[in-house]
């Protein structure tokens, strides 16, 4: 018992500091290898900065560049590193058992910072928590640990990408919890979440600072009366919302029945990229700096608008192509955009009416991400993280939670499921919970239906049993209606034809029997059918265990386990 409470506190505490640690580093590296590869492309070659350009090659023609090099590494390395890392993420826990190769982390890194660096619409928190969970998947293999505690450092490793990157640990490990499902929570996750966003976070801000990521001024909640713009913001973001996943899965499957190589999807992305970018250069790279000074007022509405409608494009062709980045950054600055647009439109209706501009855009951002994203709580976390203040909570909460109840059950994972229960990940542990619910004389078949032997009767009489009723095992009473044994098709095969007259049941029957009793749970009675490796199980009364009171088979036990599911679907 010592040597298992220390091996189970090991896996909520000791192995989540470590995923946490390399998840740091790896923020670390992925943020540096952004940052070379933008210095290198948009910075040197293009000169771009502030919408302008004066170097060599015209920032537009760089996106196409950047992904027709990241899509070849992608395609031929390791082709499950493509696309939004948040989903990919979510796809291995919930279909691949937990596994992730330990190359995806390099290969995301990498071609991350490509289509980043060279200007695609696309963002870091994703591509770090699929790089973070493919480590916390090599962690598990090495050190051999089941598939549920391999999937649990599967989110530790998500929680710690997230919060690192973002400057958010306490965001980031409920982000992890929630955006496996649309409507439920991996709640069992939490603590371990929560040590491995902190850890990361402790890592990553050594190096990059503690701060957050945005800087905030004059924050605060108006009147009750404001909440009436708050929850039209949070109307205008579901609308939004719907339309930016329809957009992106409609992209995602052009390019899917695209006749195109592999490598070169994300390079056709690319070009549309660099269209987009033509019009709208404030939809170029990831685009903080944007949500920066939306939040101090600093962009009249023309470029606000134009980097909305941008942002939405370019991201949906720079990842529904197959690009590698994330998500979430370019949802945060649709978002920004729409609570920026609320306030100008609030500000020109109501000229010198107090409100706090950038209360506005931190709450579109909440609610763009619940949305879009399925996750109001860790969204709503993560704005009062950056804001540093809770008094901006009630205009959060009105607009995330009318953008969730609107935008419906579609989101930009396609990975994410409905609920525990339909996820392949929970299905044996919810079968498993509703087998421990049903004690087993509500599955068996009694004692009067049963087809019983006498110890007494010949094993030819046996076989000529098993033609007539198709059953091929059968309880042993005697003359009082005793429980003597169990006689099967097996123990009257194994006597020899001729013996067959002569032999009784008495002779070959198994006497030591594993019974099951009519309180216990179903649950119980299949670990003792599939660890004694037998058919059936006698159901015995407690006080007399030769009183039969019934028989019990997997059929049997799967038979109820149906008909409770289909209870429970209605």
């Amino acid at each position: 018992m010592p040597e298992m409470m220390d091996l189970e506190w090991r896996k909520i505490l000791f192995f989540p500091v470590v995923v946490g640690a390399i998840s740091g580093l790896a923020g670390v590296a992925l943020h540096a290898s952004i940052d070379i590869f933008t210095e290198l492309f948009l910075k040197n070659l293009a000169s771009f900065g502030e919408g302008s350009f004066s170097g060599a090659i015209p920032y537009y023609f760089l996106p196409p560049i950047g992904a027709l090099i990241s899509g070849i590494i992608v395609y031929f390395l390791a082709p499950e590193a493509e696309g939004a890392g948040e989903n990919a993420a979510i796809e291995a826990f919930h279909q691949k058992r937990g596994y992730i190769r330990l190359r995806v982390a390099g290969i995301k890194l990498l071609a991350t910072s490509l289509i980043i660096g060279s200007g695609g619409s696309a963002g870091r928190e994703g591509p770090l928590a699929q790089i973070s969970a493919s480590i916390a998947s090599f962690i598990s293999s090495k050190l051999r640990l089941n598939e549920k505690d391999r999937r649990m450092l599967i989110v530790c490793g998500m929680a710690a990408g997230v919060g690192s990157i973002f400057k958010a640990p306490l965001g980031g490990a409920v982000f992890a919890i929630e955006v496996l499902y649309k409507r439920d929570h991996e709640v069992e996750v939490i603590i371990p979440s929560f040590i491995a966003a902190i850890s990361a976070f402790l890592i990553f801000g050594y190096v990059y600072g503690f701060g957050v990521i945005f800087e905030t001024e004059k924050m605060g909640f108006e009147s009750p009366l404001f909440l009436i713009f708050y929850a039209m913001l949070g109307v205008a973001a579901a609308f939004l919302g719907i339309f930016f996943i329809n957009l992106l899965n409609g992209v995602r499957r052009l390019f899917m029945i695209a006749n195109l190589p592999g490598y070169l999807k994300p390079a056709t992305g690319g070009v549309i990229m660099g269209i987009v970018a033509y019009f709208s250069p404030h939809s170029v790279d990831i685009g903080y700096e944007w949500i920066q000074k939306m939040i101090f007022n600093e962009l009249t509405v023309n470029i606000i608008l134009i980097l909305l409608i941008g942002k939405i494009i370019a991201t949906s062709f720079t990842i529904g192509s197959g690009g590698s980045g994330g998500l979430f950054a370019p949802s945060l600055v649709i978002g920004a955009s729409i609570g920026a647009l609320f306030a100008e439109f609030f500000s020109t209706l109501y000229p010198g009416a107090p409100f706090y501009y950038e209360t506005f855009v931190l709450t579109g951002m909440a609610a763009f991400i619940t949305a879009v994203a399925k996750t109001p709580i860790s969204a709503v976390i993560l704005m009062v993280e950056i804001a540093h203040s809770y008094k901006i909570l009630p205009g959060l909460m009105v607009a995330s939670i009318i953008s969730y109840a609107l935008s419906g059950k579609q989101s930009i994972y396609p990975a994410q499921v409905e609920t525990r229960f339909h996820s392949p990940a929970h299905r044996r542990e919810l079968t498993v919970s509703i087998l421990e619910e049903i004690p087993a004389k509500e599955a068996m078949v009694p004692r009067a239906k049963l087809v019983t032997v006498s110890p007494l009767q010949k094993v030819s009489e046996i076989f000529l049993l098993i033609e007539k009723t198709g059953h091929i095992g059968f309880p042993v009473l005697d003359e009082d209606e005793n429980l003597v044994g169990i006689i099967t098709f097996e123990d009257v095969e194994r006597v020899p034809p001729e013996k067959r007259d002569e032999t009784t049941v008495d002779e070959i029957m198994t006497t030591e029997l594993i019974v099951a009793y009519p309180d216990e749970s179903l649950e119980f009675c299949l670990q003792k059918l599939v660890v004694h490796d037998i058919g059936r199980l006698p159901v015995v009364a407690r006080d007399d265990t030769k009183e039969l009171l019934g028989l019990i088979t997997k059929t049997d036990i799967i038979r109820v386990h149906a008909r409770t599911s289909a209870e429970g679907r209605d």
